[in-house]
């Protein structure tokens, strides 16, 4: 146990170094990019990281948001609200691992989740739902289309889907796993993947929003799960009485 413990200190100490070098390598990445291509990249740069960001805008309200209206009657605002507390620190850290006790305790205390749900969904949706870095994968490629003029039939498009889902619910809790993973999508499809050196010149920006619709889509999967086990209590508790009365 000491020996493990003493372990686990060493790589939090490790992570922390490495954290608080994080900006200066991204630093060194994004102007070595410049100096390769020039302006012209910080074009197509920033409108793949708008578009990405509004997919993730997307899919927090259309997906997210709508499931918990219908699902456990949580509005919107409220759901936004609520969360601050979580997408505050996903922007901040990227990190969906660290978020761990952060969107437990804002599923427990705010949107009034039993604690045996939280502490057992929000630990598993953090290693295997990874729907940020979905849409990441999917904007990428559809970026590398256009920059090739490469027209993708609807088959491809959803073989595209098909492969990012399933890639990146690999290697959870990895920092810079994403790029790893961007890589084997890319290369699934025969694309060149020189675009992912680029990116990681530029990966902070895509990985506050992968971090973030992740972490968000934890939540929200913690919340309807809580839903749906409320239901089924007051269910099996009706159905109980009902018999003990027939008794």
């Amino acid at each position: 146990l000491n020996a493990l413990e003493s372990v686990n200190n060493w790589i939090a100490v490790y992570l922390k170094a490495v954290i608080k070098m994080a900006p200066v390598g991204v630093l060194f990445l994004m102007a070595d990019s410049f100096g390769k291509y020039g302006m012209v990249l910080l074009s197509s740069m920033f409108s793949l990281i708008g578009t990405y960001w509004l997919a993730i805008l997307a899919q927090v309200v259309f997906v997210y948001c709508i499931i918990l209206w219908f699902t456990a009657g949580v509005s919107p605002v409220k759901f936004v609200k609520d969360s601050m507390q979580v997408w505050s620190f996903t922007i901040a850290t990227c990190s969906s691992v660290a978020n761990i006790p952060n969107s437990i305790e804002c599923a427990e205390k705010k949107l009034g989740v039993p604690p045996y749900i939280a502490n057992f969904c929000v630990p598993l949706g953090a290693q295997i739902n990874f729907d940020g870095s979905a849409i990441l994968y999917g904007c990428v490629m559809i970026f590398l289309g256009n920059m090739y003029g490469l027209t993708f039939t609807p088959m491809e498009l959803l073989q595209i889907v098909v492969v990012g889902t399933l890639v990146s619910s690999c290697g959870g809790g990895i920092p810079g796993s994403n790029l790893v993973k961007l890589m084997v999508v890319i290369n699934t499809f025969a694309l060149p993947s020189e675009i992912v050196g680029i990116i990681a010149g530029f990966y902070r920006l895509f990985d506050m929003g992968s971090t973030t619709g992740n972490c968000l889509g934890d939540l929200a999967g913690t919340i309807a799960v809580s839903n749906w086990e409320k239901k089924r209590a007051k269910k099996l508790g009706i159905e109980l009485e009902a018999e003990e009365l027939h008794m």
